[in-house]
């Protein structure tokens, strides 16, 4: 005689991390002083420049994040910059770099970007698992046309930077598949 079991488990779907990439922005809003602001969408050696001793706020936006609407969590956001400075001379120039969700100022906390300013490009990045800027984040703020970064000079240096690229990548969980049920029949 044969024996036939069936065994039917409850299984928990799992919703692992997911992530963005790294995102172009399409914006740029603010930085009266900068100069070619549509060079910070891509790497090219085509740079925005700044060279003034003032503060001024530009905010690179418009990422087309692309997060499910449904999301469980956003999970980490890390900043990318890419420039270099016009002189073979090091000087160092800070930036206060932090996401912005109204493409006007910082959402949250901004970290502290010293740029090595010599005429080789350098990338620089923000940004670690668990990372949120000290805020909290949806999906619908990340796909927001207003999402993006900002970049804040920080110091009295007059030193000319060039942006090469900005770009943002978000990883967020997706949401839950439920619960599935796996059957296992054994002869």
């Amino acid at each position: 005689m044969r024996r036939l079991t069936i065994l039917c488990l409850l299984l928990p779907a799992f919703a692992w991390a997911d992530e963005t990439g790294w995102l172009t922005g399409a914006s740029v809003t603010g930085g009266t002083n900068w100069t070619s602001t549509g060079n910070m969408y891509s790497t090219n050696d085509a740079w925005a420049s700044y060279a003034n001793a003032g503060t001024d706020v530009i905010a690179v936006h418009n990422f087309s994040a692309g997060v499910p609407a449904d999301a469980a969590s956003i999970d980490t956001i890390f900043i990318r910059f890419e420039g270099n400075g016009a002189s073979p001379v090091a000087p160092r120039r800070r930036f206060d770099v932090g996401p912005t969700k109204n493409a006007t100022s910082a959402a949250g906390e901004t970290s502290t970007i010293t740029v090595n300013l010599t005429t080789d490009d350098s990338q620089d990045f923000t940004g670690a698992t668990t990372v949120l800027f000290n805020t909290t984040w949806t999906a619908a703020e990340v796909n927001a046309t207003t999402f993006g970064v900002i970049l804040n000079k920080n110091g009295s240096k007059s030193d000319q930077v060039n942006v090469d690229y900005v770009s943002i990548r978000v990883a967020y969980t997706p949401a839950s598949a439920g619960v599935t049920t796996q059957v296992i029949i054994i002869q």
